[in-house]
C-alpha cells in the first residue's frame, strides 16, 4: 500500500507533535517504561521480580513459622509464676524446650507409677473373676448332669432301633444277592437263544461265499487274453506318440524356417545401412581440409579481439581510477572546508582567550607581590592598592589548552591541503596517460564498458566456433577407424546371409522327410485317436482288476466267516458253562437268606425295621452328642471340683465376692481415669515440644537465605538508600540514557548557540520516590542547572527534537545493524524564533547531507520556504488534496 518493503519501513522512525516533549519532561518512571520497550530490559524487570517475589515468600514462610511457634505457646498449659511462663514471656524458645522436656519426663514417671498400680488392680480383678467362675460353672455342672441322667431312657431306644435297622439290612443284603443271581440267570439264557440264531446266519453266509468262488475262478480263466490285448494296445500307442512327435519335428523346423528368413531379410537391410555409412564417412574426410583452413581464420580473429579488449579494458581503469581521484578529491575539499571553519572558530576563541588572560595580568601577577620586594611593573617596594583578579578570568593553563587546540586544526588544514594537492597531481598524470578526451569521464566509463561487453561477446563467439571447429577436426581418426569397422562388419555381413541361407535350405529338406514318416505311421493304425487306445487299455485294465479284487475279497470272507464260526461255538460253550454255575450259586443263596432270617427271628416283614439314611444318621448324632456330653460334664466337674478344694470349706458365696469384685474396679477404673488424664496432658507436651522443635529449627533454617534475598532484592529493586533507590534496570537504563544524553547535547548545544546541555538530575526526588532518570538542564549564561519544565516553548521544542534524534542515533547504535534512514517531524517549529530556526534547520540539513531522509510536517512559511521538496496538502470545497511541488 505504502510502496515500502519492509526493511524500508522500519528504518523510518515519525517525531509525533508533542510526543518527545512528553518524553523530556517525563518522571523516572515513565521514562523507564518507554526505554525498558526500546532497549529490551524486560529481562533485567523480570529478574528484579523474581528476587522480590524470593524474598517475599522467605518472609512469609518464616512469618508462617512465627505464627504456628505463637499458637503453640497458646496450647502450653502453665501457672503465671511458673519458670515456664517467665521462658514463654520472653520467647525464650530454647529454655522453653528444655523446660517441655522435664516436664514430659516427670509425667512420664507418674505414668509409670500408676501402671503399676492399675496392673495390681488387675490381677485382684482377674483373681475374683476367675473364683466366681467356678462357683458358678460348678453349679451348671450338677444341672447339666441331672438333664443328661433324665435322657438315657430316650437314648436307650435309639440304640436298640439302630441294632434292628442292621439286622433287616443284613437280611436285605442277601435277598439283593439272590435276586442278582436270578436275573443273570435269565441273561444268560437270552445270550445263548442270540448265539445259536448267529451261527445258524453264518453258516449260510459261509455256503453262499462257496458259490461265489466257484464263480470266481471261472472268470480268472479270462484274464490272459485280456491281458495280450492290453499289449496291443500299448504298441497302438507307441505309433500315435511317434506320430505326434514327428508333427512336433515338422512345427519346430517350419518356425526355425520362418526365423532364419527374418534374420536373411536383417541382414540384408544391415548391408543397405552399411553401404550409407561408408558413403557418409567418405564425404566428411573429404571435406576436413576445407575446416582447416577456416580454423586458421578464426583463430587470428580471436588474437586480434583479445587485444583490442585488452586495450579498451585499459582504458576503462584510467576512467575508472579518474572518477576515484576526483571523489576523493570532493571528500577533501570538503573536510579542508569544515578544518578551515574549525581553525577559525578555534582561533577565534584562542584570540579572545589570550586577550582576557592579558587584560587580568595584572591581577595575576598582583598575587605574587611580597612586601619589600620590587614590583616587577613599577619597581616600588610598597604595594598600597595591588590589582584584583577577575576570578572569572582564565588562567594561564586554560589559555595554553585554547592554544593546542587551534595549533592542532591548523596542523590539520595543514596536512588536508598536502593531500589535495597530492590527488590534484594523480588526476593530471591519469589524464596524461589516457590522452586527448572530451566530454565527462563517467560517460567514456560507460562507454568503455559498453565497448568491454560487446568485445567480451565476440571473443565468446569466437571461442565456441574454433572449439567447435578443433571438435569436428580431431575426430578425424575416429571416423576413418570407423570407416575400417564399418567396412569389415559389411563383409561379415555378407558371409552370414549365405549361412543363413544355407540352414534354410536343410530345414525344407527336414521337413519333407517327418511328412513322409507321418505317413507311413498312419497306415498301420487301428484306432482314429490315441484317446480311444487310452479308454480301451482302461477299460481293459478296469475288467482284470475287478475279476482280481472279487476274488482276493471272497477268499478273505471266508476266513473270516470260518473264525466267526469257531468263536459264536465256544461262545455257546461258555454260556452253557455259566448257565450250570448260575444254579449252583442260586440254590447255595437261597439256603444263607432263610438261615439269616431265622437267625435274627424275623419273618417277611423284615423290612419294617429298615430306617432311612436320614433318620439313621440323625439317631447316631444324638447318641453320640449324648455320650460326649455325658463324658465332658464328668470331666469338667471332676476339675472344678479339684479347683474349689484350694480355697475350703470356709469359701464365700458368690454375691460376696461380685460385691468386693465391684470395689476392685471402681478403684481400677478411677486409677485409669488419672492415668488417661496424665497421658493427655504429656501428649499436649509432647505435641507442643514437637511443634516448636520443628517450626524453631525451621524458621532458624530461613533466616540466612531470607537475609540474602530480602538484600538482594532490595538492591536491585532499590528499594534501600544505599542505591539511592536506583533500580538495578533503571541503573542499567540509565547508562542508555546517558548515552542519549550524549548524543542529543551535540544537537540541543548547536541549535541553543552552546548555551544549553542538558544533563542527568543527581540530586534525589523529594518523598523518597524512585528516580535516576529525571532531566535537568544546565544553563552556561547563569552556570546553574535547573528543571527542563523552566525552558520557554521554542527551548522546549528544541531539546524534545535534540533528544528524539540523540534517541534514534543510540538505538541505531545499540540494535545490532538497524539503521534509521528516515525521520518524520510533525510540527513544533512555530515556537522557535528566527536564529533558533535557523539553527534547527541547519542541524536537520547536516542529518540529510549524512544520508538520512529527513521530512517535516509544518505550517510554518519561513521553513516551507527552506524545503525545496515539498508535499502541499490544499483544503478545498470538494475536500483537501495534495500536490507535489519541486524548486
Amino acid at each position: 500500500m505504502l510502496g515500502l518493503s519492509y526493511e524500508q519501513f522500519r528504518q523510518i522512525v515519525l517525531l509525533p507533535q508533542g510526543e518527545f516533549r512528553k518524553l523530556l519532561l517525563s518522571n523516572s518512571r515513565e521514562k523507564e517504561d518507554i526505554f525498558r520497550n526500546i532497549f529490551g530490559t524486560e529481562t533485567i524487570q523480570n529478574f528484579q521480580e523474581n528476587l522480590r517475589v524470593k524474598a517475599r515468600d522467605l518472609n512469609k514462610a518464616y512469618e508462617e513459622y512465627g505464627t504456628r511457634l505463637d499458637q503453640s505457646l497458646i496450647n502450653i498449659e502453665y501457672d503465671s509464676e511458673d519458670e515456664l511462663a517467665e521462658a514463654i514471656e520472653k520467647t525464650d524458645y530454647e529454655k522453653i524446650l528444655n523446660l517441655l522436656a522435664e516436664r514430659i519426663d516427670k509425667k512420664n514417671r507418674v505414668l509409670t507409677l500408676k501402671k503399676q498400680e492399675i496392673s495390681q488392680f488387675e490381677q485382684l480383678e482377674r483373681k475374683n473373676e476367675r473364683w466366681i467362675q467356678q462357683l458358678k460353672e460348678h453349679q451348671a455342672l450338677k444341672l447339666k448332669e441331672k438333664e443328661l441322667s433324665e435322657r438315657s431312657a430316650e437314648i436307650q431306644t435309639f440304640q436298640k432301633a439302630l441294632i434292628q435297622n442292621d439286622q433287616a439290612r443284613e437280611i436285605k443284603g442277601e435277598q439283593d444277592k439272590l435276586e442278582e443271581l436270578e436275573s443273570e440267570r435269565v441273561k444268560l439264557t437270552q445270550q445263548l437263544e442270540e448265539k445259536q440264531k448267529k451261527l445258524i446266519q453264518i453258516n449260510e453266509e459261509h455256503k453262499h461265499l462257496l458259490n461265489e468262488q466257484r464263480n470266481s475262478k471261472e472268470a480268472e480263466s479270462q484274464l490272459e487274453v485280456i491281458r495280450e490285448a492290453i499289449k496291443q494296445l500299448e504298441g497302438e500307442r507307441t505309433l500315435f506318440e511317434e506320430r505326434d512327435q514327428l508333427s512336433e519335428a515338422i512345427v519346430k523346423a517350419e518356425k526355425e524356417q520362418k526365423e532364419v528368413t527374418v534374420q536373411i531379410k536383417s541382414l540384408e537391410k544391415n548391408t543397405e545401412t552399411y553401404t550409407k555409412d561408408i558413403q557418409s564417412l567418405s564425404v566428411q574426410l573429404n571435406e576436413l581440409s576445407t575446416q582447416r583452413m577456416h580454423l586458421e581464420e578464426k583463430r587470428k580473429e580471436l588474437v586480434k579481439i583479445e587485444e583490442e579488449l585488452h586495450k579498451n579494458q585499459q582504458e576503462k581503469e584510467l576512467f575508472d581510477k579518474l572518477l576515484h581521484l576526483q571523489d576523493t578529491l570532493a571528500q577533501q575539499l570538503k573536510k579542508d572546508q569544515e578544518l578551515s571553519t574549525q581553525l577559525h572558530k578555534s582561533q577565534k576563541q584562542y584570540d579572545q582567550a589570550r586577550q582576557q588572560y592579558f587584560g587580568n595580568l595584572a591581577g595575576i601577577l598582583a598575587l605574587e607581590l611580597v612586601d619589600e620586594e620590587a614590583c616587577p611593573v613599577c619597581g616600588s617596594v610598597h604595594h598600597p592598592h595591588p590589582a584584583k583578579r577577575d576570578e572569572k578570568a582564565i588562567t594561564k593553563s586554560e589559555l595554553e589548552a585554547y592554544e593546542r587546540t587551534k595549533n592542532k586544526d591548523q596542523t590539520a588544514c595543514t596536512q588536508i591541503m598536502a593531500e589535495i594537492k597530492q590527488t590534484e597531481q594523480q588526476i593530471n598524470e591519469q589524464k596524461a596517460l589516457l590522452g586527448p578526451f572530451e566530454g565527462e569521464y563517467l560517460e567514456g566509463l560507460k562507454e568503455a564498458s559498453n565497448k568491454e561487453q560487446k568485445l567480451k561477446g565476440s571473443l565468446q563467439e569466437t571461442q565456441t566456433a574454433i572449439r567447435e571447429l578443433e571438435n569436428h577436426i580431431s575426430q578425424e581418426g575416429q571416423w576413418r577407424k570407423y570407416l575400417e569397422t564399418t567396412q569389415q562388419m559389411s563383409q561379415t555381413n555378407a558371409l552370414n546371409i549365405q549361412k543363413e541361407k544355407m540352414n534354410q535350405q536343410i530345414l525344407l529338406e527336414q521337413i519333407e522327410k517327418f511328412a513322409e514318416d507321418i505317413r507311413v505311421i498312419e497306415k498301420k493304425l487301428t484306432h482314429t485317436s490315441a484317446s480311444k487306445v487310452e479308454r480301451k487299455m482302461d477299460e481293459e485294465k478296469q475288467t482284470i482288476k475287478e475279476i482280481e479284487n472279487k476274488a482276493v475279497w471272497i477268499r478273505e470272507n471266508l476266513n473270516k466267516k470260518e473264525i466267526e464260526q469257531s468263536q459264536v461255538t465256544t461262545s455257546i460253550e461258555m454260556l452253557k458253562e455259566q448257565q450250570n454255575q448260575n444254579e449252583e450259586k442260586e440254590t447255595k443263596q437261597k439256603e444263607i437268606y432263610e438261615k439269616k432270617r431265622q437267625e435274627h427271628e424275623m419273618d417277611q416283614n423284615y423290612t419294617d425295621y429298615l430306617l432311612e439314611q436320614g433318620a439313621v444318621e440323625a439317631y447316631q448324632q444324638q447318641i453320640k452328642t449324648y455320650e460326649n456330653e455325658v463324658s465332658y460334664t464328668h470331666q469338667q466337674l471332676v476339675k472344678v471340683e479339684e479347683e474349689l478344694k484350694v480355697y475350703g470349706e470356709d469359701a464365700p458365696a458368690v454375691a460376696e465376692l461380685e460385691e468386693e469384685l465391684e470395689k476392685i474396679q471402681a478403684l481400677k477404673n478411677e486409677a485409669e481415669d488419672i492415668r488417661e488424664k496424665i497421658i493427655r496432658k504429656t501428649s499436649r507436651l509432647e505435641n507442643s515440644h514437637q511443634e516448636i522443635q520443628k517450626n524453631y529449627e525451621s524458621s532458624k533454617e530461613l533466616l540466612k537465605p531470607l537475609a540474602i534475598y530480602k538484600e538482594l532484592s532490595e538492591v536491585a529493586n532499590g528499594s534501600t538508600n544505599r542505591t539511592n533507590r536506583v533500580s538495578f534496570e533503571r541503573y542499567v537504563l540509565s547508562i542508555y540514557f546517558s548515552e542519549i544524553l550524549i548524543a542529543a547535547n551535540q544537537r540541543f548545544e548547536k541549535m541553543t548557540n552552546h548555551r544549553f546541555e542538558l544533563v542527568r538530575r543527581e540530586e534525589k526526588t523529594k518523598g523518597g520516590a524512585a528516580d535516576g532518570l529525571e532531566l535537568n538542564v544546565f544553563d552556561r549564561y547563569s552556570g546553574l542547572e535547573r528543571s527542563v519544565r523552566t525552558l520557554s516553548g521554542g527551548e522546549t521544542f528544541k531539546a524534545a527534537l535534540s533528544l528524539a534524534l540523540g534517541l534514534s542515533d543510540i538505538i541505531q547504535s545499540q540494535q545490532g545493524g538497524v539503521r534509521v534512514d528516515t525521520l518524520f517531524i510533525d510540527e513544533g517549529f512555530g515556537t522557535l524564533d528566527a536564529d533558533s530556526l535557523e539553527n534547527a534547520i541547519e542541524t536537520l540539513m547536516e542529518l540529510q547531507e549524512s544520508g538520512r531522509l529527513i521530512g517535516i510536517i509544518s505550517h510554518v512559511d519561513e521553513l516551507k520556504d527552506r524545503i525545496p521538496a515539498r508535499i502541499l496538502v490544499e483544503n478545498k470545497k470538494e475536500g483537501s488534496h495534495a500536490r507535489i511541488e519541486i524548486k
